[in-house]
């Protein structure tokens, strides 16, 4: 991938924007799946879990209400810039807070 370094910095910057609430857990799915693919919540383990499929879901769960609170799908192409890689995404305040600090 083209933009790898810089990529890889957007989605660390919004996961670890999620992480600051210890009770959020983010969970990385490849695109139209259903099994988790993250071995565990460290930063690291999330973001190679969303670089090893070309596509893949980030969802965030909050731990103490069971709730999910919304979803990122991560597109990755050779030349597509940082700020395209997030295709689609759940519309709610959660989310846009989210990419609102990450400036996507």
């Amino acid at each position: 991938m083209r933009y790898e370094k810089q990529a890889r910095a957007l989605i660390r910057k919004m996961i670890r924007r999620a992480r600051q609430d210890w009770a959020t857990c983010v969970y990385v799915t490849p695109y139209g799946e259903s099994e988790v693919i993250n071995e565990g919540q460290l930063e690291r383990d999330i973001i190679n879990a969303v670089f090893s499929c070309d596509e893949t879901t980030i969802t965030f769960h909050d731990m103490t209400t069971g709730r999910n609170l919304g979803s990122v799908l991560v597109v990755l192409e050779y030349d597509r810039e940082p700020c395209e890689i997030i295709s689609d995404c759940t519309d709610n305040d959660y989310i846009n807070r989210l990419l609102n600090h990450i400036g996507a």
